[in-house]
C-alpha cells in the first residue's frame, strides 16, 4: 500500500530463486528538536561530527541515525556507540586528572572457585575472579567492602609471601595512583607486601626488572627475585582478574597444570611477551594471565601487561588497533584472544 497515494500493487516472490527480502525503515526525520541550540545541527536536523563522535561541544558525542553519515544501519549505530564510549571515558578521565577529582571504579568481583585440574586450554579454572560492571564511585578506597571480603576468601589460599615493587616518580601522576592502589590491595592478605621505591634511585634493580615505562609494578616471589610478571598501569577493571591470578600462581600451588604441559613452558627459551590490553576488555584478561602462568613457572619468560591508553606512542610504533595483541620478543605481534596452547605454538615458531 503507497500510503501517499493509497495505491495498492502484490509482489509474487519466487519460492525457487530465494531473492525476496524486505529492508524495514524506522523513519528518516532525526529526533533531535531537544537538542536545538545546545550542539550544531544541519538544516535537516541532523547532528554532525568528526571520527570520534565528537559535536561542536567538548564532551558531547552523537551516535547512531541523528548523525550525518552516509549509511544508518543498525550495524553502523553500533559501531558509533562503541566508538563513543570509548572517546567519553577517555575524556572523562583526562578532565578528572586536570582538576585533581578521584577516578570513578567499576568494579565488583564474583568469585568462583574450582577444584578441577585446569586444561592447558581452560585459563577460568581454579580461583578466578571475574569482574562485572557495576558502578562504584571511588571516595578513596578502590575495593568496596563486598569485593574485599570475597578476595580475602581467595588469599586464604595463599601459602608464600609475595612482593609487588611500585616505582614511583612525581612527575607521573599514575604512580601515585598505582601506589594507592597496591597498598590498598595488600591490606587484602598478611602474604601481600607493598614496596615503592623511587624511580631512578635504585639502577641496578630496575636493569634487572627491564624496567622500561611507568607507571610499571613488578612481582617478586618469596625469595624477592623478579618474577617476569609485570603491570605497566593500574591491574584496575577485567585486569584485576590478571592480578589476583598471578599473586594466586606465585603464592600458592598455583593453578593446575599436568606434567606435560609444565614441561612444555619450561622448554620454551628466553621470551619477552608485552600483553596490549584495555581496562574495559573482556578478553584480555585470559591473556594476560595465560602469559603470566607461564612466566610464574618459567623464570626465562617476561610476561607484561600494558594497559595501551596510557603508551599511546607504543601503539603507534607496533600499529596496534585492537586489543589484546601480544608483542612477542618486541617483533612479532599477535592479535586477539589466546588460549594457552596457542600461546605456546606462537612463543615456539
Amino acid at each position: 500500500i503507497n500510503n501517499q497515494t493509497g495505491a495498492t500493487a502484490t509482489y509474487a516472490a519466487s519460492a525457487e530463486d530465494g531473492t525476496f527480502g524486505m529492508f524495514v525503515f524506522a523513519g528518516n526525520k532525526p529526533n533531535t528538536a531537544m537538542f536545538t541550540g545546545k550542539v550544531a545541527m544541519t538544516p535537516q536536523g541532523f547532528i554532525p561530527t568528526n571520527e570520534s563522535m565528537e559535536t561542536d561541544v567538548p564532551g558531547v558525542y552523537a551516535i547512531g541515525d541523528l548523525r550525518v553519515k552516509d549509511l544508518r544501519q543498525i550495524v553502523t549505530a553500533v559501531a558509533d556507540g562503541a566508538v563513543a564510549a570509548t572517546k567519553a571515558q577517555q575524556f572523562v578521565t583526562s578532565e578528572k586528572e586536570r582538576l585533581g577529582i578521584p577516578v570513578t571504579h567499576k568494579e565488583v568481583l564474583t568469585a568462583k572457585e574450582e577444584e578441577e585440574p585446569m586444561e592447558a586450554s581452560n585459563q577460568a579454572a581454579t580461583p578466578a575472579a571475574k569482574i562485572s560492571t557495576t558502578s562504584t564511585v571511588h571516595t578513596g578506597e578502590w575495593f568496596p567492602k563486598e569485593m574485599k571480603e570475597q578476595l580475602q576468601g581467595i588469599f586464604t589460599k595463599l601459602t608464600k609471601s609475595v612482593t609487588l615493587v611500585n616505582f614511583i616518580s612525581e612527575t607521573n601522576i599514575k604512580t601515585m595512583e598505582m601506589a594507592s592502589f597496591l597498598t590498598e590491595f595488600a591490606t587484602l592478605s598478611d602474604k601481600i607486601l607493598v614496596e615503592n621505591k623511587q624511580f631512578g634511585s635504585d639502577l641496578v634493580f630496575e636493569e634487572e626488572v627491564a624496567l622500561t615505562r611507568l607507571p610499571s609494578a613488578v612481582l617478586l616471589n618469596e625469595q624477592k627475585k623478579y618474577t617476569g610478571i609485570k603491570f605497566s598501569g593500574i591491574p584496575s577493571g577485567h585486569e584485576l582478574n590478571s592480578l589476583v591470578l598471578a599473586i594466586y600462581n606465585v603464592a600458592s600451588e598455583g593453578q593446575p597444570l599436568t606434567k606435560e604441559w609444565i614441561g612444555k613452558i619450561n622448554s620454551l627459551p628466553k621470551t619477552k611477551i608485552e600483553i596490549c590490553v584495555s581496562l574495559t576488555c573482556h578478553f584480555c584478561p585470559d591473556v594476560v594471565a595465560a602469559c603470566q602462568r607461564i612466566a610464574s613457572i618459567n623464570s626465562k619468560v617476561e610476561a607484561e601487561m600494558i594497559d595501551t591508553a596510557l603508551f599511546p606512542e607504543l601503539k603507534k610504533e607496533k600499529k596496534i588497533m585492537s586489543v589484546p595483541a601480544m608483542i612477542i620478543n618486541g617483533e612479532k605481534i599477535v592479535f586477539g584472544a589466546k588460549k594457552m596452547e596457542e600461546i605456546l605454538k606462537e612463543i615456539e615458531v
